[in-house]
């Protein structure tokens, strides 16, 4: 049985091609194809219906519903045809997906391409009569054309179309048409852009002359040969379609043109004929020198194309007496707008998708961490479980029988009062915590905080509650600018609703009798947030018994129960900060109009006032302050630096209340305000003025340094965005962030692993780093503290980079994102995901500091642009040596680059295959046509162990060979991943067919 199957398999293998002769013959005369005529690079192709990718290959057959995806630095020519005779082409450029929606021959030549992004060139000859078409489509329009050679690219970040008539007609349908919209006609060395806008009309309007220079920004040097070899027919074209023009201007028949040419009316006059009969003969001409110029092709090897279309050419190419085309000033001015337009469109949606992937990116990051620390989190309670069990047991080890016996008893009963706190989270009244008396449980049905300025959070006021007693009176300082309430859920009667008293009804949540009532703030605060006013503040506080009522805990809702108590406290807000009894500002505006203000709490002992309010981008010239002390106070000085930078000090005395403060500077102004008693400071203050026109600088708000304290570079992640990376040297623990005076911004606090840390007393942030790269969010405010209310938000990346280099990334084109390094823990190893096979690496080292770049011990060049440039990744795994040499000493790294997302089993492969590979979850069979094979696995070698049995079969390169039996031949193949650093073993079948007769 064995041996019959292998002589089948054999028998099978050599009538296949025979097979494929029959078929093409049998559809030769009614399917219509394309054929891959010419291939340079890298291509693949998806067959109608399934999801595998082929790699594309020279006279590859492509079938309606066929996707062809012609990679980076790749081209291909296709050949459209009916198994009888050729007729269209197609230049394909690089990074371009095809679909070959139609291809029929049933009712005339049916030829239907649609395009997702990249560029092509045409050249239409099957179009002989009415039932041939052959049409273009992309994301925004649909174009017919007629006996026509154009060019058509579709901007791979805005998705629209631009479709260049170099001959013939071109008829386009925008897809997002309006009713009774008209299609659109393009005629010779014309072009227009289809966008998805709704408003269609617009589009006649918007056709302009062909601006070469943009459209052959994105044409491969395939494209340029293709014209080249379409000039003649170009040429017959164009004739013809002057010839109508010359016809249809001298002639007052209008009915010997047809419908379609006397459409264009960009010929008025015989100057305008002859101008533009110029422009087409020279059109080719001007699209080669263009070419040269922007180094497209190679100049030699273009002028040995020149030559042999020459022999055959009526009219001649002489690129030395070719002239640039002739515009009208008209044409020029249109043509500049239009691509003015096109440029802000793309460089906004450009900005958009940056934005969508920073916040996915962030998002993964975040999940990531999030991830890392929950398994941190279980690790440490897996360690914290099993230290407290060897505790336990040495200690037992370590008493005698009874105290052992005494000792479990304990610690059961102790268990089981655990159980019984856990199951009653509402003691009655009177109840005690703790075992044997202790402190009683707070029976007050509220609870009262005054917000602390100094650590941005609540400070609880104690105070003696009667439950008889209604009403509570509290004082607090100025810089006491909220109140809050909290719920007691164990006192038997809970708060369900406040109101405050306020003079302006445009502040309340909801108004009633002159009071505001205030929601229920769940999430942060978890209480109801009063705002307190200088001087006497009211608050009812309403309760019930919230097991009698069905009202949520957590709700904003406030349905009255059937029984309340109502609670009244009143708060008096000091006027003025303490040694003050009162203070008082006042500025003069340009018509001698008084203005007083009032100072706002920013901070502990800091108070601010914008100017702008009173008037805005007026930049005051002086103040006057009022200063009134208590009983304590003897003298008061004033500090500042004047708008001539120079410093100032004003002094009060008791007798002295009133000065003026000169010459004030515009912008931000910090003036410090001292109370003396006697000789000593006994209260120290900061005000701040914003004085017309104050900008902050959102892109270097922070001096960063790491532990041990060294200044950490950093940079806007993106050209025009406040997200910042930060370069943190791999050994580092920690980084400090501190404010940069010179931006006049505030760090307030920072969220950083589901962890938030707020300044220390020097206004520093002091954050634990992660290993790894890792992200944090920081909130800012100007350094008055006016914006606190309306934080400034950035995101921060933090990215480990090797000691003695000071920023580096990838540039990983057509992504438009920089893409970082990420560390292999415990190894001099970094490592990232790429996802295009061409790349620039970027390195900016420390002074005295250099970086060498090697693949396959091959030292890679930096280019002019200061990159390492790199193209043709292989799928999969790719390993770069890095040197980062310091005065003498040098340390090696690896770093590796993973390309694609194909999976090590896809991956895998050998040279001889025939038919499919199958793949089992880590095991792969395949089938070879011989005995000797190679086997490629997406990887690098070093990371990989080949057996052949228990023997190591020893790599070639990049491959490892391997000799085969007739019949099955088993391999063990063991790939350490290089990230991870985890093995994973696959099982490889080949079945080799050599020698099965």
């Amino acid at each position: 049985m064995r041996k019959f199957t292998f002589q089948f398999i054999a028998a099978l293998l050599v009538a296949l091609p025979l097979l494929g002769v029959l078929a093409k013959e049998t559809s030769a005369a009614s399917s219509r194809v394309a054929v891959i005529k010419e291939l340079k690079g890298t291509a693949k192709v998806k067959k109608s219906g399934g999801s595998k990718e082929f790699t594309a290959f020279t006279k590859m057959s492509l079938n309606e519903g066929d996707i062809l995806a012609v990679g980076t630095g790749g081209s291909t020519v296709l050949q459209f045809a009916n198994g009888t005779s050729e007729d269209d082409q197609m230049a394909v450029s690089s990074n371009t997906t095809l679909t070959f929606s139609k291809l029929s021959d049933s009712k005339g030549t049916t030829t239907k391409v649609s395009m997702l992004k990249g560029s092509v060139w045409s050249n239409v000859k099957s179009i002989k009569n009415e039932e041939d078409q052959f049409t273009l489509e992309t994301p925004t329009a649909i174009m017919g054309v007629r006996g026509t050679n154009l060019y058509m690219t579709v901007d791979p970040i805005t998705g629209d179309a631009k479709l260049v008539i170099v001959s013939g007609i071109g008829k386009i349908t925008p897809k997002n048409e309006k009713k009774n919209s008209q299609d659109i006609y393009i005629f010779p060395n014309q072009q227009i852009t289809i966008d998805d806008r709704e408003e269609t009309d617009k589009f006649q309007d918007e056709i302009i002359p062909i601006d070469i220079g943009d459209i052959m920004e994105n044409a491969s040097p395939n494209v340029i040969e293709a014209i080249i070899k379409s000039k003649e027919s170009i040429d017959k074209e164009n004739d013809e379609f002057i010839k109508k023009q010359r016809e249809k201007l001298d002639s007052d028949r209008p009915e010997i043109i047809d419908e379609i040419s006397g459409r264009y009316e960009g010929i008025k006059t015989l100057e305008d004929l002859n101008r533009i009969t110029r422009n087409l003969d020279n059109l080719i001409g001007n699209i080669i020198n263009n070419a040269i110029k922007e180094n497209k092709v190679d100049k030699d090897e273009l002028q040995k194309l020149i030559d042999k279309a020459n022999e055959t050419l009526t009219k001649k190419l002489d690129l030395d007496k070719i002239v640039p085309p002739e515009l009208t000033d008209n044409e020029k001015k249109k043509q500049d707008l239009i691509k003015l337009l096109e440029k802000e469109k793309a460089d906004r949606v450009k900005k958009e998708k940056e934005q969508e992937d920073l916040i996915r990116k962030q998002n993964e990051l975040l999940k990531k961490l999030v991830e890392e620390k929950k398994k941190i989190e279980e690790a440490n309670k897996k360690a914290q479980e099993e230290a407290l069990k060897k505790a336990k047991e040495e200690y037992e080890r370590q008493l005698d029988e009874l105290e052992k016996k005494r000792f479990e008893e304990e610690s059961k009963k102790r268990e089981e009062e655990l159980k019984e706190q856990t199951a009653s989270p509402r003691p009655s009244v009177g109840q005690n915590s703790g075992s044997g008396g202790g402190e009683v449980i707070d029976m007050k049905p509220f609870g009262l905080y005054f917000s602390n300025p100094a650590t941005y959070s609540w400070t609880k006021r104690e105070f003696t509650f009667n439950p008889s007693t209604l009403s509570y009176s509290f004082d607090t300082t100025m810089s006491t600018s909220f109140a809050l309430i909290k719920r007691n859920v164990i006192s038997g009667k809970e708060v369900y609703k406040v109101e405050y008293l306020t003079g302006n009804e445009t502040e309340c949540y909801s108004e009633v009798e002159n009071y505001c009532s205030v929601y229920f703030d769940e999430y942060y605060s978890s209480g109801y947030v009063v705002p307190l006013s200088i001087g006497e503040n009211s608050i009812k506080i309403y309760t019930a018994n919230l097991q009698e009522t069905s009202i949520p805990i957590a709700s904003g809702e406030t349905p009255e129960p059937p029984t309340s108590t109502v609670y009244t406290i009143t708060v008096n807000r000091s006027a003025a900060p303490e040694g003050l009894i009162s203070w008082n500002a006042k500025v003069t505006d340009g018509n001698n109009e008084d203005h007083l203000f009032d100072w706002v709490v920013t901070g502990l002992d800091k108070y601010a006032y914008d100017l702008n309010v009173i008037s805005d981008s007026v930049v005051f010239p002086s103040m006057d302050f009022d200063l009134e002390f208590n009983s304590e106070i003897s003298k008061a000085e004033m500090t500042y630096e004047d708008a001539d930078h120079a410093s100032r000090t004003i002094t009060w005395t008791t007798n002295d209340t009133t000065k003026t403060i000169e010459n004030l500077p515009e912008g931000y102004i910090q003036l410090q305000l001292k109370l003396f008693s006697g000789a000593s400071v006994i209260y120290s203050m900061n005000l701040w003025l914003i004085n017309g026109f104050a900008p902050i600088y959102e892109y270097n708000p922070l001096i960063i340094t790491d532990n041990v304290n060294n200044v950490v570079e950093y940079e806007p992640a993106y050209e025009g965005y406040q997200d910042q990376v930060i370069y943190v040297p791999e050994d580092a623990t920690s980084i400090t962030l501190a404010n940069n005076e010179l931006s006049y911004m505030m760090i307030h606090s920072v969220s950083y692993s589901d962890t938030n840390y707020l300044p220390n007393s020097n206004g520093n942030i002091v954050i634990p780093l992660l290993p790894g790269n890792s992200l944090f969010s920081a909130y800012f405010g100007d350094v008055s503290g006016l914006e606190m209310e309306e934080f400034i938000y950035i995101s921060f990346e933090v990215v480990r980079i090797p000691r003695g280099i000071a920023t580096w990334s990838i540039d990983n084109n057509p992504s438009y994102l920089d893409v970082y390094w990420q560390k292999v823990n415990g190894l001099n190893r970094y490592y990232s995901k790429v996802y295009s096979d061409s790349i620039k690496f970027y390195i900016d080292t420390e002074e005295n500091v250099a970086a060498q770049i090697f693949k396959d011990n091959i030292e890679v060049p930096l280019s002019s642009a200061g990159a390492y440039e790199i193209s043709g990744l292989e799928e999969g795994v790719n390993v770069f040596e890095m040197e980062i040499t310091e005065d003498t000493e040098t340390k090696p790294y690896e770093l590796i680059v993973t390309y694609g997302d194909s999976g090590q089993a896809e991956l895998m492969n050998i040279s001889t295959i025939v038919g499919e590979k199958e793949v089992d979850g880590n095991t792969i069979t395949v089938s070879s046509a011989t005995y000797s094979t190679y086997l490629s696995l997406g990887t690098d070698n070093r990371f990989v162990t080949v057996l052949n049995g228990i023997a190591e079969v020893e790599p070639e390169g990049a491959v490892f060979p391997l000799d085969l039996k007739t019949g099955i031949n088993t391999f063990s193949i063991i790939i350490k991943n290089p990230i991870t650093l985890n093995d994973e073993e696959f099982t490889l079948n080949i079945l080799c067919l050599e020698g099965t007769a």
